[in-house]
């Protein structure tokens, strides 16, 4: 995961199958691990971590990453803000309502291109802008909807001790959902 993340850093257009190619000149005893090869970076292993990410679950694995950091560094995090955005896409996707992967649709674009299919994708960030929580949504997911269970899931996976001051980006019903866990 570590060198799909630095590769994304410097080429963030460039496919997977590219990652060897773009370690066959790094220092990988000093970025990652000593005994590291590009060779081993293939994409079959990448594949497998990509794999074993999905299986654990990618907005899962990231908040715990998140909350390490925040317990090392110390980082208060009193205010948290919620935007949602949409990411058109094209082609044909199968396999609609098959459980635990978002739907491609028609929703509606902010682009005004009713035409075009839609993924979403929820950031909740901190005040310090540290992104600490990111979610894939179904592309007519609406902000309103998406906002309380996201709440829930955030509080249940870092355990806080008082809700944060939330700022979403439109009214919902954060503020009762925060009442409901202070009971």
């Amino acid at each position: 995961m570590q060198a799909m993340i630095l590769n994304a850093l410097g080429f963030t257009t460039r496919s997977l199958y590219l990652t060897l190619e773009f370690f066959a000149n790094k220092p990988l005893n000093r970025l990652l691990r000593p005994g590291l090869t590009a060779e081993m970076l293939n994409h079959d292993s990448l594949g497998r971590a990509l794999d074993i990410l999905h299986e654990k679950g990618e907005t899962e694995v990231f908040a715990q990453v998140v909350s390490h950091a925040l317990r090392v560094y110390g980082m208060e995090h009193r205010f948290v803000h919620l935007d949602t955005t949409s990411f058109s896409v094209e082609g044909e996707y199968g396999r609609p309502g098959e459980p635990g992967v978002i739907r491609i649709t028609y929703g509606y674009s902010r682009d005004h291109r009713p035409d075009l299919k839609q993924v979403a994708a929820l950031l909740t960030t901190y005040r310090s802008a540290l992104p600490v929580w990111i979610q894939a949504l179904d592309g007519n997911t609406y902000d309103g909807q998406a906002f309380p269970s996201l709440v829930e899931a955030y509080l249940a996976q870092f355990q806080e001790a008082r809700c944060p001051t939330w700022w979403p980006t439109v009214r919902c019903t954060v503020r009762k959902t925060c009442s409901a866990f202070r009971k």
